[in-house]
């Protein structure tokens, strides 16, 4: 299941159009994280899937930058 997370992981922050470090500052994780977590390999943690999940959730009502 690793590979569908990682690859959600890439998609849910291109969709909201954050780099990899803005993606990290708004789940409380480092860069580095959030690229272990895009590349295979890594598992990604349910709590880290449920905080994306949330932040696409809220994205519509985001102001852009």
């Amino acid at each position: 299941m690793a590979k569908i997370d990682n690859r959600f992981m890439r998609t849910a922050r291109r969709s909201l159009e954050l780099t990899q470090a803005e993606f990290a500052k708004q789940l409380g994780l480092t860069r580095v994280s959030v690229a272990r977590y895009e590349r295979d390999g890594y598992a990604v943690p349910t709590i880290v899937m449920l905080a994306v999940e949330q932040l696409l959730l809220e994205a519509p009502h985001r102001k852009k930058k």
